[in-house]
């Protein structure tokens, strides 16, 4: 199909941080991402013999099919206005299409930006202020995950402010399959608790969106291949000691208040044994349950019968103490 890009005067705000400098050599292989409000378009990889941002767009929008792009110039540089017919300012007056290349944002106009051999380039559709999530899998054995944002605001000389923030009441996809998920909201600290039953060894994907009351995108989208392996689970309990025993043990020093006659050890043993070592660790242990019953069982037994076994390791402490 044949496409027509259209050169609209106009005059945007583009804030961000970061400039681009570096000049660029022609003959480059790239990678074009486009993410639209709602979902993807493209994410393919050109060949393309032009030096800036808007000369590899131009090129790639005359060779692609699947794309129409629609590129404004104003005194501030060029900027992309419109892909697929979806243009800056139709979620909002702050919604429009923004521009990334290695994950980086430029301050300047598209035209200004050099593009090199491997570069990534990424067009999304979204808020000015839109979040850009960073899972956070460290606690995933819990079925935890957080995401947070380094948000930039400007204070009233428009010098850049960066913070680390939640990002709370966005919706979280958990894959359980390649096309089946659960879905989560991130609470007040950014976390989703995903349930123990889903959290199934293997990589399991991650996919993450949140819009505003306009309905502009304010978190962007993950990659595609985003989301955490989870290993297998062992069967046996944390801790010391094997599945279903109880275990004790005791270490006594030659510190003068334990050899003192009238000490709380003395009291209890008052002869000890020839055989008994100061410096000795004592260790007993005792099997509460056969070995198809659950460790989990152990936690759920009386007190009485509990103190029973405490009962038994303390006497057979004290028979090796007495040896």
């Amino acid at each position: 199909m044949k496409k027509t890009l259209v050169l609209i005067l106009t005059t945007i705000l583009m804030v961000s941080c970061y400039a681009f400098t570096a000049k660029a050599a022609p003959g480059k292989n790239v990678k074009l991402i486009i993410e639209g409000n709602s979902s993807r378009i493209i994410s393919e990889s050109y060949s393309v013999n032009t030096s800036t941002a808007t000369g590899v767009l131009l090129e790639i929008d005359s060779m692609e099919n699947r794309i129409s792009l629609t590129i404004s110039s104003s005194a501030y540089g060029s900027y992309l206005t419109g892909v697929n017919g979806e243009t800056s300012g139709s979620k909002g007056t702050n919604s429009g299409w923004m521009i990334k290349v290695n994950g980086v944002a430029p301050s300047v106009g598209i035209d200004s930006i050099p593009i090199n051999d491997g570069d990534t380039i990424l067009l999304y559709f979204a808020d000015m202020y839109a979040q850009n999530p960073v899972p956070d899998y460290s606690r995933i054995e819990e079925g935890i995950i957080s995401f947070s944002s380094e948000d930039t605001t400007y204070d009233s000389s428009w010098n850049p402010i960066v913070s680390t923030n939640p990002v709370v009441g966005a919706t979280v996809k958990w894959y359980t399959g390649e096309n089946t998920f659960s879905t989560y909201t991130t609470d007040s600290n950014g976390e989703i608790t995903i349930a123990e039953e889903e959290l199934t060894e293997g990589f399991h994907r991650v996919a993450i969106e949140k819009y505003n009351a306009e309905g502009a995108n304010i978190a962007i989208r993950l990659a595609d291949d985003e989301g955490v392996t989870i290993s297998g689970q062992s069967e046996e309990p944390q801790g010391s000691g094997e599945k279903g025993t109880i275990e004790a043990s005791l270490v006594f020093t030659n510190h003068p208040d334990n050899l003192a006659s009238g000490s709380a050890f003395r009291k209890a043993f008052p002869e000890p044994g020839e055989k008994f070592r100061w410096y000795t660790a004592l260790r007993v242990e005792k099997q509460l349950f056969t070995e198809n019953e659950t460790f989990e069982m152990m936690t759920k037994e009386t007190d009485e019968k509990f103190n029973s076994i405490l009962k038994e390791l303390i006497t057979e402490l004290k028979e090796k103490i007495n040896l």
